[in-house]
């Protein structure tokens, strides 16, 4: 039970990554440490 938590853990986290990475490039933001500068104005 604790490996497929722990699975299903790591693939959540990566799926968020990809979000995060296709967000900024949408975005045209010039890195992706600019997203917490875009995300709170």
């Amino acid at each position: 039970m604790k490996e497929i938590f722990l699975l299903n853990a790591n693939e959540t986290h990566n799926h968020y990554l990809t979000i995060e990475s296709e967000y900024a490039r949408i975005m045209a933001m010039v890195d992706e440490s600019d997203m917490d500068t875009y995300v709170r104005e």
